[in-house]
């Protein structure tokens, strides 16, 4: 948007879900009204698939706040429905674009992604090793490092530790680990290696291994830790 210059509007998709029928349907009819009035202008929809999951799916219903079947389903669908006429409904002429992101593309409604719609997909991987080193070389920058610690070395060994993390999941390791030199008593100035080892233990079983089979490198690398 930034880029663009011109103004963004962005939601997330359980923002949109609530248990008072119709009130999801409602806030999207006002965030269009709202971008066209705006236009050209740029609408970002985060976890897309909170409000535009298939209308079969099994556990469709527990994406409603309410946690049933019954209201959470309704509303849910009268949501996708509203977003579903609202993308019909725009004109090339008005300078709105739409954008969404999701986690979860398989659950999407296949009647979101007709031409039109969201008809044009990027998908973006996790971090492969060469990235991760790149995320981290800028997380790290922010930080003071203890005297004893050499940045590059840090990142080289850092970014073996984590197949599988988002760059997400990087920045949290890297601001736990800030965390963890400032709860520290003692005389130490900086962020150490040893905090960089403590946040990565307190977030590796929380951190999902998503990625593709390791290179033979990577497999390497992360066995000598």
């Amino acid at each position: 948007a930034n880029e663009a210059e011109v103004p963004f509007f962005s939601m997330a998709g359980p923002e949109f879900v609530e248990v008072i029928g119709g009130l999801g349907a409602l806030r999207l009819r006002q965030l269009f009204k709202v971008a066209r009035s705006y236009s050209p202008a740029i609408i970002f929809i985060d976890e897309l698939d909170s409000l535009g999951r298939r209308r079969d799916s099994a556990d469709s219903g527990r994406s409603g706040k309410g946690g049933g079947r019954g209201g959470g389903v309704s509303e849910m669908e009268q949501t996708l429905n509203q977003l579903l006429v609202e993308m019909d409904g725009m004109d090339t002429t008005e300078d709105v674009i739409v954008f969404g992101a999701t986690n979860r593309a398989d659950l999407l409604d296949k009647a979101l992604l007709r031409a039109g719609r969201f008809d044009r997909h990027i998908f973006i991987n996790l971090p492969n090793l060469a990235e991760r080193k790149e995320i981290f070389a800028i997380y790290i920058a922010k930080y003071r490092l203890a005297p004893d610690v050499v940045q590059d070395e840090l990142v080289e060994r850092l970014s073996g530790w984590c197949p599988g993390m988002s760059g997400a999941d990087i920045a949290r390791l890297c601001n736990e680990a800030a965390l963890s030199a400032a709860r520290r008593d003692d005389k130490v100035i900086g962020v150490t290696k040893a905090d960089f080892e403590t946040a990565f233990e307190r977030i590796l079983a929380g951190a999902a291994k998503r990625s593709n089979p390791l290179t033979a490198a990577e497999r390497h690398m992360s066995a000598v830790h």
